[in-house]
């Protein structure tokens, strides 16, 4: 509905979450679904772990962190993990779940689309929106036929 030729289209978020991809799932396996392989304790783990949230279930003993201190952790042997009603597992016990300190992306189609690469700070972005969009300062690029 937009032409790339006049339109600058920049899609981004303004935060990640502490949700992260582990597990050495196979190809195919469900994104919902449990690893092939068995964590230190013997039980099976899902795909997806968040790293903070309600979902947390281990609680170690004063002994240390070794896999036979861990005395509660849910057995996901027989537990189908894309029940819309199932808590992903975290590590840290919270009521909800946090923002993270990760990248996210920036995504851009159209003039000026270059400007948008790699790794940035977050400030970068708003200052290359008004060089494209021709706001602010350096506006030298912008009578160019």
């Amino acid at each position: 509905m937009t032409s790339e030729n006049d339109t600058l289209i920049v899609v981004t978020a303004d935060h990640g979450h502490v949700l992260a991809f582990g597990g050495y799932s196979e190809r195919g396996n469900p994104i919902l679904g449990k690893t092939f392989f068995h964590a230190a304790d013997d039980k099976p783990y899902t795909t997806l772990t968040y790293g903070n949230g309600p979902g947390y279930q281990g609680v170690y003993n004063n002994t240390g962190a070794d896999p036979e201190d861990i005395t509660t952790r849910e057995d996901l042997e027989n537990v189908d993990t894309s029940d819309p009603n199932y808590r992903q597992q975290s590590s840290v016990p919270r009521s909800s779940e946090t923002h993270s300190g990760e990248d996210v992306i920036v995504m851009a189609n159209g003039p000026m689309a270059h400007l948008f690469y790699g790794v940035q700070e977050q400030s970068y972005v708003a200052h290359a929106m008004a060089y494209a969009s021709c706001v602010g300062e350096n506006k030298m690029h912008c009578n160019r036929p």
